[in-house]
């Protein structure tokens, strides 16, 4: 399988292209960009006039709508601009990226995964009233194993008037995995640790009680791995299940990414399918036009690989579970063997 560096010397040639689409957007904005300095002179008209001829207020009141509509008139000429521009960088740029990976994968920034397969995650609960979501990618592994993810945003209202709130479910990348295979037997569920961190034992009694009844399985206790049990919770209805399925390697996985992205993941295998939530509140896949794409060194563009880098390091790692050594249980003695795993791994996206 190619590594980040080769995949990004094969699209050079198209980072170049869309580099010379930039600079045309560029220049049209800048050009439709003059009217705001005639809007901004009109405002200031308006104001010396008001000063002037204060009797005549309802000519300024003209003068500063006419600049009004003229930075309206401006925004309705520039913004469609900037938007066609981030589509068309992301469909083809993305795209490209993705398909030197898995030749027969598809990507639509327009696309969102289907609500119903977030919800059957059983990772936030049954009760969604706001969806929606972009950047959606789905393909096939090498193992034949099926993903699909996207960013989402989910939320939930309540109450109505004053008393109306609405709480944020979710924002972030959501996969869904299916494996060739069935990997546990019943629901295994890996959340953050967070109760415990805010309340210390008294959270630790809510997430066994009240997480418990949520998740409807009961809380497994990862004390052996220490480092594990402070950042995450799990949920199974079957011991033995979660203790096959978290593996030294899988525990290692899990806690790298939390602190190499900065944020922890939300994870339920159900049969053959694994879901992960990843939360983050900033725009994925995101370039704007005023980010040069030929420069030596590009941040932005460097941060979109590496967010593609993230999201099939997930899916390699996720797809290929089942090559684990059955024998490979999470009672063995972890140590820093599981900080071990996850950097001796042979999966080319883990950089």
């Amino acid at each position: 399988m190619k590594d980040i560096t080769e995949i990004r010397e094969e699209i050079a040639p198209l980072i170049d292209q869309i580099e010379n689409q930039r600079k045309v957007k560029s220049a049209q904005i800048k050009h439709y960009q003059k009217w705001y300095l005639y809007a901004f002179g009109l405002a200031i008209l308006g104001f010396l006039f008001l000063l002037v001829v204060s009797d005549l207020f309802f000519i300024s009141i003209l003068i500063w709508i006419s600049a009004a509509v003229l930075i309206a008139f401006t925004n309705s000429k520039i913004n469609p601009i900037k938007t066609a521009y981030t589509s068309t960088l992301k469909s083809q740029l993305v795209t490209a990226f993705v398909q030197k990976i898995y030749p027969n994968a598809s990507f639509n920034s327009n696309k969102r995964i289907e609500q119903q397969t977030f919800l059957d995650s059983d990772l936030f609960g049954k009760r969604i009233t706001y969806y929606n979501g972009e950047d959606y990618c789905q393909g096939t592994t090498e193992n034949g194993t099926t993903f699909e993810f996207s960013e989402v945003r989910a939320t939930r209202t309540s109450g109505t008037g004053k008393n109306k709130r609405t709480t944020v479910v979710f924002d972030g990348l959501f996969f869904s995995l299916k494996l060739p295979t069935p990997i546990v037997n019943n629901k295994v569920a890996v959340m953050p640790d967070s109760a415990e961190k805010t309340l210390g034992r008294f959270g630790k009694f809510l997430q066994k009680k009240i997480g418990s009844f949520v998740q409807g399985a009961k809380m497994i206790y990862f004390e052996e791995h220490p480092e594990f049990e402070k950042e995450y919770v799990v949920y199974a209805l079957d011991e033995s299940d979660a203790r096959q399925i978290l593996t030294p390697t899988l525990i290692g996985i899990l806690y790298q990414l939390k602190y190499k992205w900065n944020t922890p993941l939300y994870v339920s295998f159900i049969d053959n399918t694994i879901n992960i939530g990843i939360p983050n509140r900033s725009d994925w896949f995101r370039l704007t036009v005023n980010d040069a794409l030929n420069r030596q060194t590009n941040n932005k563009l460097d941060k979109l690989f590496d967010e593609c880098t993230l999201c099939f390091a997930l899916i390699e790692e996720m797809a290929n579970l089942d090559k684990l050594s059955k024998d490979e249980t999470s009672t063995h003695n972890w140590g820093n063997s599981a900080y071990d795993h996850f950097n001796d791994s042979n999966n080319p996206f883990l950089l």
